[in-house]
């Protein structure tokens, strides 16, 4: 403190805090007097801006300072989480989630009070957290196990939860589903200590219904009688309805029981049965036109059990003249001999006419029964398979015209036959492989057997040989 003295009046002025000692000193009357007088001076309120809390502070996984730090010109601050803990210069942090006191100490300097306080409510909220939330599985299609509906959410800042329904109970284990549909799953994600939780879900997941396949145990089938049925099996995958269908009923009708389908001849001719299925629960329908059974009623018999009179067709099998139909093919001759399951058939026309030479090879062939160059059939159809077009010999077309109710020789019996099964009759001379001399072969006509010279153009009535 400083002193100034004006008259009998002393002025102390404080100079910094603190006690100090005035004396004063006078005389009167020649008398030296003194006087001691302790003057305090007392420390003063410093200027200082406390600490505040830090506001909006998210877990961040590091450590946060919880406060602003304190300053003041005329002291210092210290800090401590705890009131009577350690006070340091260090603002406290803090790592974790969580609600903070942070204790502070003031210090003054030599003329200014010291002071304390503390921050509280200094709140570390949650953190969002790095996460994968659930996604749907995509191209789920039915296969009769249950399959799972999302990929697992994955985080390492909480776990996940599933549920199939809002509200429902909620387990670690992803949702499957088995039957074809569309679901939505639902999941929680709980945070850890440090951050939050959440919710979602994932809607529109889709298991398709699966394509069905079907296989038929036939691709065709045939009758030779009406009114009978004939069946086939039916493998089928799906879980739809099967349905069997006839593309002419007049023709061939068909039944279904379970997977055996059963079809009826109803009259001659031909129809196409077609299997489909309608969509069920897992499956789609099967529509393809591609699952069929051909089925034919044909009369025709094998060329081993025909009988004379019987009509050959391009199919190779032969028909009566009362149950002929032009969808079996074309006709191409009339049976005229058997002998077993072996047999001739006469032509229906005459094949090109040729010598004698040219049908046995100059006669290299000669008194056999002699293939037909294809080249000379002329307007006589190819043979059926199984068969051959032949020139006979002598004895050969003796046993076929006897055979048709001639004598050695066509006539109008044998004819008749031909004319029957829509043939044009003989009409003629016709050649035999048969040689009568060097320079004759021998031919047929109505009227018998003659000879006649090799080289001289004649008729030829093939026969077709099995």
């Amino acid at each position: 403190a400083t002193v100034s003295v004006s008259g009998s009046t002393i002025t102390v002025t404080p100079v910094s805090a603190g006690s100090t000692q005035v004396i004063v000193v006078g005389t009167q009357g020649g008398v030296i007097n003194s006087s001691i007088c302790t003057v305090t001076v007392a420390k003063a309120a410093a200027t200082k801006t406390d600490p505040v809390k830090k506001t909006n502070l998210v877990y961040n996984g590091s450590a946060q300072a919880l406060v602003t730090a304190g300053s003041s010109s005329h002291g210092s601050y210290t800090y401590c989480l705890t009131e009577n803990g350690t006070y340091t210069s260090s603002i406290p942090t803090q790592t974790n989630v969580g609600t903070y006191t942070v204790y502070w100490r003031f210090t003054g300097d030599a003329n200014h009070n010291d002071d304390s306080g503390s921050v509280s409510g200094i709140e570390i909220a949650k953190g969002s957290g790095t996460r994968t939330d659930p996604t749907a599985v995509a191209n789920l299609v039915y296969n009769g196990s249950a399959q799972a509906l999302v990929t697992a959410g994955s985080s390492s800042h909480g776990s996940y939860t599933y549920c199939l329904t809002q509200n429902g109970t909620y387990s670690a284990s992803v949702p499957t589903q088995t039957n074809a549909g569309t679901y939505t799953v639902y999941w929680r994600f709980t945070g850890d200590a440090n951050h939050s939780d959440a919710t979602g879900s994932v809607s529109g997941i889709s298991i398709a219904k699966k394509a069905p396949s079907i296989t038929l145990s036939k691709s065709a089938m045939s009758f030779s009688a009406l009114n009978t049925n004939n069946t086939f099996t039916i493998t089928y995958d799906g879980d739809g309805t099967l349905s069997a269908v006839s593309s002419n009923t007049s023709k061939a009708t068909v039944s279904l029981s379970g997977s055996t389908a059963t079809v009826h001849s109803v009259a001659y001719g031909s129809a196409t049965i077609t299997v489909t299925a309608s969509a069920g629960n897992n499956y789609l329908a099967y529509t393809a036109s591609d699952k069929t059974v051909a089925v034919t009623i044909d009369p025709g018999v094998a060329l081993a059990s025909a009988t004379v009179g019987m009509i050959v067709a391009s199919n190779g099998k032969a028909y009566t003249t009362s149950n002929w139909s032009a969808s079996y093919g074309t006709k191409v001759a009339v049976v005229g001999y058997k002998n077993g399951s072996s047999g001739y058939a006469v032509a229906l026309v005459d094949a090109s006419n040729q010598t004698w030479d040219e049908i046995t090879n100059n006669g290299a062939n000669k008194n056999v029964d002699c293939t037909l160059a294809d080249d000379k059939r002329g307007s006589v159809p190819a043979a059926p398979t199984g068969t051959t077009w032949k020139v006979l010999n002598m004895a050969n077309y003796k046993l076929v015209w006897q055979a048709m109710g001639s004598a050695d020789r066509y006539n109008a019996t044998s004819n008749g036959l031909i004319t029957a099964a829509g043939g044009t009759a003989l009409s003629g001379d016709y050649w035999a492989t048969q040689e009568d001399t060097t320079n004759y072969g021998y031919d047929f006509f109505s009227g018998g057997w003659i000879s006649y010279r090799k080289t001289d153009s004649g008729n030829v009535r093939p026969v077709l040989a099995w």
